[in-house]
């Protein structure tokens, strides 16, 4: 469980960087609905991508009903992960639409430091907790996709590094099916 804290941890950092850019984005007028997150990794050494890869295995060994608990677990918070391919699934309401906030990790213990936008794009500038600083921008395409890339020095295994993400999105259906808004 605590390599599945800290893959949730990281995971945090590409996607805050969506949620307060798209906050922010001129005109935004997202649909509402379920929408498909998907993030790409990548870190220096080359170590968070081995503990995906062992969060990966360590999940197919886990018994069914375990693995459909932890599953269940998370979509309950508004988050339905697939770590195999690295993407995720969230629930978006009109409200939150109207905003053009994706609304993907609002409680975390993080700071806008900047902001700067130019047409569909905003780019942020946030410190977290710790040693944690990242940028990232993100360019709305439409009503129904996005896309863009973070980075932030992270501390991973004791050592500071740079990771990097790449994240994209899209909606999917008006029906959120068993999804539940945040």
């Amino acid at each position: 469980m605590k390599l599945l804290k800290h893959v949730m941890a990281f995971s945090t950092i590409g996607v805050l960087a969506l949620s307060v850019s798209a906050t922010q984005a001129a005109d935004s007028n997202m649909k509402p609905g379920l929408w498909q997150h998907q993030l790409q990794f990548t870190s220096e050494t080359g170590e968070f991508e081995r503990m995906m890869q062992q969060l990966r295995e360590q999940m197919q060994a886990m018994p069914a009903a375990q693995r459909e608990m932890m599953q269940n677990m998370m979509k309950s918070q508004g988050v339905d992960f697939d770590f195999q391919n690295q993407t995720f699934k969230t629930c978006l309401t009109p409200e939150k639409a109207a905003e053009g906030n994706l609304a993907l990790m609002e409680n975390n213990d993080c700071e806008e430091t900047a902001r700067s936008s130019s047409g569909d794009s905003t780019t942020i500038t946030f410190a977290c907790s710790g040693e944690t600083r990242s940028e990232g921008t993100i360019t709305l395409d439409g009503d129904t996709r996005y896309s863009g890339e973070s980075s932030a020095d992270v501390e991973l295994q004791g050592k500071l590094q740079k990771m990097t993400v790449a994240h994209q999105g899209e909606w999917l259906d008006s029906d959120c099916g068993d999804v539940q808004p945040q």
